[in-house]
Parts: structure tokens; C-alpha cells; sequence
């Protein structure tokens, strides 16, 4: 994926968060701009690092750790800014969640301070300019043109522009909230058709990656087990905190009163980073946990670390049920993007991490409404359980 598509992406998808927080006010918890800018400026840095770390990925089959350590520091510093009054109306974790992903996150930073690892980030796969793409049909191998075509610029192009302008109308007509579900969905079309496009062009990486994983299959079970052994200071520790906060009444209200500590106003800087950082811990907890138990399973690596990261960055700023949304969406939205590039392009490589990107793009903008529909089964199925019980 180019530079300028980056661009016009990242423009138009800043336009579409402005308009879900701001103006249509899509999500409860955030109120005006004045006000609740931190937020928005956490989110907006997500959303230019999901699209950012997505083309790389789709280039490379790698993901910049740079991009996700940025993404997490802005959403920790953002959310201790974060002032605002609207803010009592925003998810906030448990007490014991809270303390739980802080010493979690406590964990990692110990054992990386005394191991000292030297954690590349993954370098791009150098692509050969003069490497062949493999003949046959529906490989982009010779007959085909493996550099984005005009046609995809001009989607790109006018898709962009529609939507812009589709949310400048609507703003303007004071139908902002009315129309704001179409325009939306019209983001995740031109998103989803990015990243068909960009993934039609064969890559030198797409065979290396398959290379790359099959190499590494011999040991790649002794590997993730040596992951689960550097977490388990950050698992030890939160699973202490969760069980203090359930003996100890004084430590329960010792920590309630850290967290609604407000020092000017309605400013809770405390709350703000526990929120930011147990949404990294959870989240991160969740990809992890996702990739040892499928690597295991499997014999091969089921989910990269790079993936990891990314959810772990999306958890500091948007929270890890937005994450864990993102991450059911994905697999489908994947699944249905393969099925189209197997007219063009046939690899065994699928670069997951553009659509976890779309996915967790979609549950923040449908949050309030996905819930929404999930809360009354979620209720029946607990009352169904309370009176089999009974």
C-alpha cells in the first residue's frame, strides 16, 4: 500500500472519529471537543497507527513495535489528561481489574528491565525488484500487473472523497446522528476495499513468510513456552492483587479512594492511567493468550507477536472489550478477503493484522450499539441459568 493511499485513508478516517465522537456522538462517556479532547486525540493516533502498522504488514508480514509503543504511551498519557465531567459516563474497569492490570503491567516491566532483552522490532522483508512472481493463473505472476492498478487509486480517491463530503452534508444538515450508521459503513467498505487491493499485488515477502514459518515450525512450541515463563511474574502478580482486593476490605477501600482521587475538579488522573493500562494488560493478555494456546495446538506460530502488540496498543486506548470485538470481527472480515483474492493471488500467507485493524475500526465506531444488542442475550441467558438453577 503506498504512502499517498496511507494518507488518504488516515485524512478520511480522522474525519469519520471526529464525527462519531463530536458530532454524532456515537459513543457515551465523551461529550464535547473542548472538553474531551484527549480522547479524541488517543483515538486518532490509534486509528493513523492501525493504518500505518496495516501497510507495513501487508507489505513485510511484519509490524513496526514503534508504532504500537507510540499508540500505547499517547493512550496512557491522554487518558491521565482526560478532565472531563462527561467521563463518569465512560467504562471504567473494576477496582480489582484496575489494580490487577497495573501490577500485570508491573510484571512485564520488571522482568524486561532485569533480562535486558534486545526485542527487534521486525524489519521489513527486503523485496527483490528483480525476483519473478511465480506463473500460473490467479498468482499475480507473469501476464499480470503486480503494482496497484489506476483502477484501485481512483476507488481509493473517490471513496475518500464521498465519504468526507458525506459527513460534511450531514453535519451541516443537522442530520449528523440520523445519517452518521451509513457513513460508517461506508469507512469499512473503503477500509475493507484497501486492503483487497493493496493485497492483490504479489510480494517476494509472501513466499518468504510461508519459507520463514515453516523453518521455524521444529520449535515453535518450546518457544511460546518460554513466553508463558517470562510472563508469569506479571501473571503471579496480578492474580496477588486480585486476591487481596477480594480478602482485604481495608486495601479495597485504600485503592478505591486512589482511584476517585481528584485533585482539580473532575480530573482522576489516577483512574485515567489504570484505565489505559489495564486495557493494555487485558487486551495484550488476550492476544497472548490466543497465540501460545493455537501455537501449541497447532505445532506452528497461529497468531504473530506483532498482532499481540497491536491489540495490547488498541486495550490502552479504546479498552479491551472494543478489542475483543475487533478481534471476533476479524476472522470473518479476513475469511471473506482471502475468498476475493483467490481470483487474483493465491499464498498461504495471510497477513492478520490489517484486519484486526478493521475489525477494532468497527467495534469502536458500533460500540454502543454492539453492546446494545449483546446485553439482552447476554441478561436472558442469565436469567435462563438463574431459574435452571433454581
Amino acid at each position: 500500500m503506498s504512502y499517498p493511499a496511507v494518507e488518504l485513508l488516515s485524512a478520511a478516517a480522522t474525519v469519520v472519529l471526529f464525527d462519531a465522537l463530536f458530532v454524532s456522538r456515537v459513543r457515551e462517556g465523551i461529550g464535547p471537543v473542548g472538553d474531551d479532547w484527549p480522547i479524541g486525540l488517543a483515538c486518532a493516533v490509534l486509528v493513523w497507527g492501525l493504518i500505518a502498522a496495516s501497510a507495513i504488514d501487508i507489505e513485510h508480514y511484519s509490524i513496526d513495535l514503534r508504532i504500537t509503543w507510540l499508540v500505547v504511551g499517547v493512550g496512557v498519557v491522554m487518558h491521565t489528561l482526560w478532565a472531563s465531567g462527561e467521563r463518569q459516563f465512560y467504562p471504567r474497569p473494576w477496582d480489582s481489574t484496575a489494580l490487577a492490570g497495573v501490577c500485570a503491567v508491573a510484571g512485564l516491566v520488571v522482568v524486561w528491565v532485569l533480562s535486558r532483552p534486545r526485542y527487534r522490532v521486525d524489519e521489513p522483508v527486503e523485496e527483490a525488484n528483480d525476483a519473478a512472481p511465480p506463473a500460473g493463473p490467479g498468482s499475480g505472476g507473469p501476464g499480470r500487473d503486480s503494482a496497484p492498478g489506476v483502477g484501485q487509486w481512483i476507488a481509493v480517491v473517490a471513496g475518500a472523497a464521498i465519504l468526507v463530503a458525506l459527513v460534511a452534508v450531514g453535519a451541516a444538515a443537522g442530520r449528523a446522528g440520523a445519517d452518521f450508521g451509513m457513513r460508517a459503513l461506508l469507512s469499512v467498505v473503503l477500509g475493507f476495499a484497501a486492503i483487497v487491493g493493496a493485497g492483490m499485488t504479489w510480494r517476494q515477502a509472501d513466499q518468504e513468510i510461508v519459507e520463514a514459518i515453516e523453518q521455524e515450525r521444529h520449535d515453535v512450541r518450546r518457544r511460546v513456552l518460554g513466553e508463558l515463563a517470562m510472563l508469569a511474574p506479571a501473571i503471579v502478580l496480578a492474580v496477588l492483587a486480585a486476591v487481596v482486593m477480594g480478602r482485604s476490605a481495608g486495601a479495597g477501600r485504600w485503592w478505591s479512594g486512589a482511584l476517585d482521587w481528584a485533585p482539580v475538579g473532575s480530573w482522576q488522573p489516577v483512574l485515567g492511567a489504570c484505565t489505559s493500562l489495564s486495557g493494555f494488560a487485558a487486551a495484550g493478555a488476550i492476544g497472548w493468550g490466543v497465540r501460545i494456546l493455537f501455537t501449541l495446538a497447532l505445532g506452528k506460530e497461529a497468531f504473530g507477536m506483532g498482532d499481540v502488540h497491536l491489540m495490547a496498543a488498541a486495550g490502552a486506548v479504546v479498552g479491551w472489550p472494543t478489542v475483543l470485538i475487533g478481534f471476533f470481527l476479524a476472522s470473518p472480515l479476513a475469511l471473506a478477503g482471502v475468498l476475493i483474492l483467490l481470483v487474483r493471488k493465491r499464498s498461504r500467507a495471510i497477513p492478520f493484522g490489517p484486519w484486526l485493524s478493521l475489525g477494532v475500526w468497527i467495534a469502536a465506531l458500533y460500540h454502543d450499539r454492539i453492546l446494545g444488542w449483546l446485553v439482552p442475550f447476554a441478561t436472558s441467558g442469565e436469567a435462563v441459568l438463574v431459574s435452571g438453577a433454581g
